[in-house]
């Protein structure tokens, strides 16, 4: 198992530098797409989900609490709820605000795990990532700025032969 979680740990440390390299889109007019959104958010979801399960179960043995399944689920909601919102952010050509959807999906998971805790069923646990997803959308396309809001534009500007930086907007 070690050496499989070693495997996709270096599957993932090469690949990275080459996605990272990609030439960025061109510019977005405003496009908020709720459905592209929700889909980034289910495949980002279930990668961190199954990534966060390997190294969870890679830490269970005859010292820890969990067995490996436990151990396994725990770690894979952890990575799970906060690659879902990133997956979110990306499908929505990242134009809403990060931190908010990251902030839902933390408060969201605390929740289902503390009703799933508090009633011991684990049906709030299953339903989570669900109200986690539709939430983090939500959350995404709402905080997404239409294209009539004046938007901070930064940039160099050269004023009377002297250059300099200027920051123009509408505060």
């Amino acid at each position: 198992m070690r050496r499989f979680m070693f495997v996709w740990l270096c599957l993932i440390l090469v690949t990275a530098p080459a996605l990272a390299n990609e030439a960025p889109p061109a510019p977005p007019e405003h496009r908020t797409n709720g459905g592209r959104a929700f889909a980034y958010g289910i495949l980002a979801g279930t990668a961190g989900f199954a990534a966060g399960a390997m190294i969870g179960a890679g830490f269970s043995d005859d010292e820890h609490e969990f067995d490996g399944l436990a151990a396994g689920f725990i770690g894979g909601s952890i990575l799970g709820g906060l690659f879902l919102p990133l997956g979110v952010h990306k499908g929505n050509h990242k134009q809403g605000k990060l931190g908010l959807v990251m902030l839902t999906s933390v408060l969201t998971a605390g929740a289902g795990w503390g009703l799933a805790a508090a009633t011991n069923d684990g049906a709030f646990v299953v339903a989570t990532p669900l109200v986690q997803l539709v939430g983090c959308t939500a959350v995404e396309v709402a905080t997404t700025p239409s294209p009539e809001s004046p938007r901070l534009a930064a940039g160099p500007m050269v004023m009377d032969g002297q250059p300099g930086l200027v920051v123009a907007g509408s505060f």
